[in-house]
C-alpha cells in the first residue's frame, strides 16, 4: 500500500514539475488568483497568487511588486480589473475570454480565463497586437478601396454625363440622342402615342460669330437653349444636335400642337434682345417639324424629315416654322 502512495506521490511531482516547467515557459502570461469576498460571499477584489515570466514581459509588471497582493493595490485601481467576469468564472467553473486594450503599453490582449479550483481562478493574456494592427490595417486598407471605388464610380457618373450633355449649353448632344431616341420611339410605338421631332437652327449664326466673336455666340446660344429648356415640358427632350442646330423630340404631341409650340417660340426669340459687353443683338431662329408614326417609324427618318422641314423654311425666307407634308 505504501509503495502505491509513493508511486502516486511521485506522478503528483512530476505533474507538478511539468505543470511548473510550461508555467514558466509559455509564451502566453499567467496568473493566479485567488477571489476576496465578504461575509455575503459577494467578490469585492482578488489577490495575486502567482504570475510567469511572460506574464512580466507582456504587463511590464514583477512578479516581486503583484503576487501576494490585491489586485486594487497591484494595479493601482480603485476597482480590481474585469472583477465581475472573474468572480463568475471562479464560482461557476464556466471559462470566459475577452479582448482587452492595455493602454499603458499599447498592446491588445486576448484575455482567457477559467477555474482551476473553487474560489480561484487563473488568466492566460496572449499578445494579439500584431494581429490587431493587421486587422485595422485590412481594414482601413477596405475602407481606403471603398472609397476609391466610389470615386471611380462617381466619375465615371460624370464623365457619362459630360460624354451625353453638351458643356456649353447644358443639353443633352447628339451622342445622347442616339442613345435616348430610339427608346423614345420604342415607349411611343408600345403605347401608340404620337412623337413630335422639332429641328431647328439659329438664322445667319455665322454673321453673329464674324461680327461680334464667339463669345457672343456662346452667349446667344446658351440664351436660346435656356429658353428651350424653360419652355421644355417634363417629358421633352431638348438637345443641342450640332453647332447652332437644336432637336426637341415632344412625346403625345402631333404636328399642329407641336407647329402652335414652336411658333410660340419661334415669336420669343424674335423678340428678345441678347446684351452682351454693351452689345444688343436679336436673332431669329427658322425649324422645321416632322411626326411619328405618320411621316416615318425610325428614328433616322424622323430627323431627316426634321431636317429637310428646316430647309424649306430657310430657303422661303428664314425665321418660320414648316411642318413636313408628306
Amino acid at each position: 500500500g505504501m509503495r502505491r502512495s509513493a508511486k502516486t506521490q511521485l506522478a503528483l511531482q512530476e505533474s507538478e514539475k511539468k505543470f511548473h516547467t510550461l508555467f514558466s515557459s509559455m509564451s502566453d502570461g499567467v496568473a493566479l488568483h485567488r477571489l476576496v469576498c465578504d461575509a455575503q460571499g459577494v467578490a469585492q477584489n482578488y489577490e495575486i497568487l502567482e504570475v510567469n515570466a511572460s506574464f512580466e514581459n507582456h504587463t511590464g509588471l514583477l512578479a516581486s511588486d503583484v503576487v501576494g497582493k490585491l489586485a486594487t493595490d497591484a494595479y493601482g485601481s480603485p476597482q480590481a480589473p474585469f472583477l465581475a467576469e472573474y468572480a463568475s468564472v471562479a464560482k461557476t467553473g464556466e471559462p470566459v475570454q475577452f479582448e482587452h486594450y492595455f493602454q499603458p503599453l499599447g498592446k491588445h490582449f486576448l484575455i482567457r480565463a477559467f477555474s482551476p479550483q473553487p474560489e480561484q481562478f487563473a488568466t492566460v493574456f496572449e499578445d494579439i497586437t500584431k494581429s490587431k494592427i493587421a486587422q485595422s490595417v485590412r481594414e482601413a486598407d477596405h475602407r481606403q478601396l471603398t472609397l476609391q471605388y466610389q470615386e471611380i464610380v462617381k466619375l465615371q457618373e460624370q464623365l457619362k454625363v459630360q460624354v451625353l450633355r453638351d458643356p456649353l449649353t447644358g443639353l443633352n448632344n447628339r451622342r445622347f440622342m442616339d442613345e435616348a431616341l430610339p427608346r423614345e420611339i420604342a415607349r411611343a410605338k408600345r403605347e401608340n402615342y404620337a412623337l413630335s421631332f422639332i429641328m431647328l437652327d439659329l438664322d445667319h449664326f455665322k454673321r453673329v460669330n464674324d461680327s461680334y466673336g464667339h463669345a457672343l455666340g456662346d452667349v446667344v446660344l446658351s440664351t436660346v437653349a435656356a429658353l428651350l429648356r424653360s419652355n421644355a415640358r417634363e417629358g421633352d427632350v431638348v438637345c443641342r444636335y450640332g453647332g447652332e442646330e437644336f432637336l426637341v423630340v415632344m412625346p403625345y404631341m402631333g404636328q399642329e400642337q407641336a407647329y402652335t409650340r414652336m411658333e410660340a417660340w419661334r415669336q420669343e426669340i424674335q423678340e428678345m434682345v441678347i446684351t452682351h459687353s454693351g452689345t444688343d443683338i436679336r436673332v431669329t431662329i427658322s425649324a422645321g417639324i416632322a411626326c411619328f408614326p405618320e411621316h416615318g417609324l425610325e428614328f433616322h427618318t424622323l430627323v431627316a424629315k426634321a431636317d429637310t422641314a428646316l430647309y424649306q423654311s430657310k430657303r422661303d425666307g428664314r425665321n418660320r416654322v414648316t411642318r413636313t407634308t408628306d
